[in-house]
């Protein structure tokens, strides 16, 4: 009786109901436990081979190349393959020169044309060595006007690389190599304008220059005082042309100051061949201008090309 009062009874038959509604278990239904983590994490871990090759596989052993080796070529190969010609030196105009020397030739040839006359047709009241100076002095005028006359002659307008290739025969003759060949360009200024300029092609090593044209070691001038320089130059420049502008009324006489100065100064050029270098082309003396014009490489250029008298 106490066990009815306990609902005892009552719940069996409820469970042993429940029991009879559940589907019948199959042997191969899957049973989940909730330590099968715990069993999985047991068990040592599996080591999975990757497919593809390591990318650390060391690489098969072979024969390492040597490096390559460095061929230094000289100024003068540098220019040879080059397919333009190279200004080296180019001189600056000199007609203010050629204008002095033949004007000075002309008028020494006057005078001594004169004395030539004289002493041809003596006169009977002038002693007899007058007339023998007059002869000296002709035959003296007229040897300076050749001098003044030559002046211009042989002078050199400028200097290029010129690079030609030559084809040599290198080993057996079926082999062959096309080899660059540099030479040089000297044109020559002529005596009268309206004639052609003169070309002559020799070899670098045919030019032969009595001293360097480049600045020496001392000479050379820094990056910052070439800077410093360069400033000077162009606020002078800008200096003198404010000055041009301001002053106009004085321009006539001071380009006359201007072209009196250069006629007095290429006259003792003239008279004394200053400003020039004698240099040998092919055993023969040329004369190049170093008082103004361009130079490659201020002249440095030239220097590693052709020969240096010592």
């Amino acid at each position: 009786m106490s066990a009815f009062s306990r609902g005892c009874f009552l719940r069996h038959q409820c469970a042993f109901g429940a029991r009879a509604f559940q589907p019948p278990r199959t042997s191969c239904q899957t049973r989940f436990f909730s330590y099968a983590p715990i069993l999985r994490a047991a068990k040592g871990p599996k080591r999975v081979v990757p497919k593809a090759k390591p990318s650390y596989e060391p690489a098969k052993a072979t024969a390492t190349a040597p490096p390559p080796t460095r061929v230094y070529q000289s100024y003068a190969n540098m220019l040879a393959q080059k397919l333009h010609p190279t200004l080296l030196y180019e001189a600056p105009s000199s007609t203010m020169f050629m204008v002095t020397s033949y004007g000075a030739a002309l008028i020494l040839m006057a005078c001594g044309g004169y004395a030539i006359f004289a002493f041809y047709e003596p006169r009977d009241d002038l002693p007899v060595y007058v007339n023998y100076a007059f002869a000296v002095i002709g035959i003296v005028t007229g040897g300076m006007a050749s001098y003044f006359v030559l002046g211009p002659s042989m002078m050199i307008k400028s200097i290029s690389a010129i690079p030609r290739n030559v084809t040599r025969i290198l080993g057996t003759p079926a082999t062959g190599r096309s080899i660059p060949e540099l030479q040089l360009e000297v044109e020559l200024k002529r005596m009268l304008p309206f004639l052609p300029a003169k070309k002559i092609h020799i070899k670098p090593q045919e030019l032969v220059l009595p001293v360097p044209l480049g600045p020496t070691a001392a000479q050379r001038l820094t990056p910052a005082e070439v800077r410093q320089k360069r400033a000077e130059n162009e606020l002078r420049r800008q200096q003198e042309l404010e000055y041009e502008r301001s002053h106009l009324m004085t321009l006539p006489f001071r380009q006359m100051n201007k072209a009196f100065f250069s006629f007095f100064q290429n006259t003792r050029r003239a008279l004394v061949r200053e400003g020039f270098l004698k240099v040998e082309v092919k055993q023969s003396t040329y004369k190049l201008d170093i008082t103004g014009g361009w130079a490659l490489d201020d002249g440095k250029a030239l220097d590693r090309l052709v020969g240096v008298k010592k």
